[in-house]
């Protein structure tokens, strides 16, 4: 989704570590829908795995709680295919216009 936001983004990061919040949808529920479709993600930081409070490295960076909330880590391993990623960001598409069309009615 384009309104998508790349935390870090321009930080020396992990090249295979990504935390992106999706306006609008709760982690919680991305959890959720990219489980049915087949993926395994995090809604937390790795040493917080389990826990539901907010992220405390996106507060740390500042990051307002309304768009925290709504983060997701992706993670990918060292076999990781494109055609994976390319999957994976179909599903995150379709998650986040079934989310926003619930929001609408």
């Amino acid at each position: 989704a384009p309104q998508a936001v790349v935390f870090g983004q321009d930080a020396d990061r992990l090249p295979n570590t990504t935390c992106i919040g999706m306006p609008g949808v709760r982690n919680e529920l991305q959890v959720m829908a990219f489980d049915l479709e087949g993926f395994c993600i995090s809604a937390g930081s790795a040493c917080s795995s389990g826990k539901v409070a907010s992220s405390h490295v996106l507060a740390a960076m500042h990051v307002d709680d309304a768009i925290g909330g709504n983060a997701i880590r992706i993670s990918l391993g060292w076999n990781t295919q494109s055609a994976e990623v390319d999957k994976m960001v179909e599903a995150w598409e379709e998650i986040y216009q079934r989310q926003a069309s619930k929001a609408a009615q």
